[in-house]
């Protein structure tokens, strides 16, 4: 049994380790010969790390937290907790005998390259989850200056460790192409593509849930209804994704949008509509998403045009096409086109071509009532966890062979 530490760097707010990779490394350690222990960099609530915890031992797996303080500033506050977590790793490294070390995205590849010498030294392999462009997308959307010293620092940071890597994982084929640009074609072996996978058996239609939850919101028979789950802010084109909403319910009059974000304070302040009778915002568990999904007869999936889309793949996507619905959003995520732009139950949309939503928008009554197991039985081909689990699998095997 080799033992795999992942590390990970986050905000207050994440669901992505309950939703993606908890239930991964639960199908990892059932068909490998893995153990998974999670370090986690956060400044969460005790009560949010207390649930996450809860669900970690769930899933079999160990679960460490570490605070990020946020009191005394931003950067002495990520300068401190990186400073005592490379400490913390060492101990875990020497008592708990890890073999294999997962980093996930930038400051974890920081913290890690920080360490090499004594990696090296232990004989541990690394396994970068190079997830997505983590710095581009900082420079797109949030005002990095491409050219700052700390751009600089940060890619020569993720280039140093897509060398030293001994395994990367990314989200699409893009990516590698672009990683592959930087150090060389000769590393392409050591590069494999996750899909984000989700649960079947967790993620699928339910007939009653639909019937109850759209009685409940008030939603009648025959009513068009879209749903939206996930982030929110610039990167997602909300004002665009209403814009596009109104026009459509300007013109056939017959929709509703069921928005389910994470942030709900956000929402509530942030999407508004022409028609606000028709706009359902709601915060449900994670527990509760399919039951929603069920309720809807259309997923919702957009984001700005940007050189870091290239990295991406959005998780729900997957969970959309498993529970059998059609697709309204952007292809320009990743591989997204590769695998849908020739599919009749989605329907593209450039958040950049105002001049074309109209005419776009036309075939919109051709996605109502098509044959939901036909879109599920796609999404199992292409997204399923048993797919995901069995990607991490071959690049946690393949590092253990390097």
């Amino acid at each position: 049994m080799k033992t795999v530490l992942y590390i990970t760097w986050d905000s207050d707010q994440t669901n992505y380790l309950e939703s993606l990779f908890f239930p991964i490394f639960d199908g990892v350690q059932i068909e490998g010969d893995y153990q998974f222990i999670v370090y986690q960099f956060s400044w969460a609530s005790l009560e949010e790390v207390d649930r996450i915890r809860r669900l970690a031992l769930g899933q079999g797996v160990d679960y460490i937290h570490h605070p990020v303080p946020r009191k005394k500033g931003r950067l002495q506050g990520t300068l401190e907790a990186l400073l005592k977590g490379r400490e913390e790793i060492k101990k875990l490294i020497r008592n708990r005998a890890i073999e294999i070390i997962m980093p996930r995205s930038t400051l974890p590849a920081i913290l890690i390259n920080s360490i090499y010498g004594f990696l090296r030294k232990h004989h541990l392999k690394i396994v970068f989850e190079a997830d997505g462009f983590p710095i581009q997308e900082r420079i797109d959307f949030s005002g990095l200056a491409p050219d700052s010293i700390q751009t600089r620092f940060f890619l020569q940071q993720e280039g140093k460790l897509l060398f030293r890597a001994h395994a990367i994982l990314t989200r699409s084929y893009k990516a590698i192409d672009i990683h592959l640009k930087k150090i060389g074609e000769d590393y392409r072996s050591k590069f494999f593509v996750a899909s984000n996978g989700r649960d079947p058996d967790f993620f699928y239609f339910r007939k009653e849930k639909r019937e109850e939850i759209r009685e409940a919101l008030g939603i009648k028979e025959g009513e068009f209804c879209w749903v939206y789950v996930g982030s929110l802010g610039p990167a997602y084109g909300n004002n665009e994704m209403i814009a596009i909403f109104d026009q459509a319910q300007a013109r056939f009059g017959n929709l509703r949008f069921l928005i389910l974000p994470n942030d709900l304070t956000y929402a509530k302040n942030h999407l508004n509509s022409e028609f606000p009778d028709r706009i359902h915002i709601h915060s449900v568990p994670f527990a509760e998403i399919p039951n929603f999904l069920s309720a809807a007869d259309i997923g919702i999936s957009f984001r700005k045009n940007a050189p870091s889309l290239a990295g991406l793949f959005p998780i729900k996507l997957g969970e959309y096409l498993l529970c059998g619905l059609p697709i309204l959003g952007s292809l320009n995520m990743g591989d997204a086109a590769d695998y849908l732009s020739d599919k009749k139950f989605v329907l593209a949309l450039d958040l950049d071509k105002t001049e074309e939503w109209y005419h776009s928008l036309e075939s919109l009554p051709a996605l109502a009532g098509l044959d939901r197991e036909a879109i599920r039985a796609f999404a199992l081909e292409y997204f399923s966890l048993e797919k995901s689990v069995r990607t991490y699998l071959n690049a946690l095997d393949f590092s253990s062979s390097e």
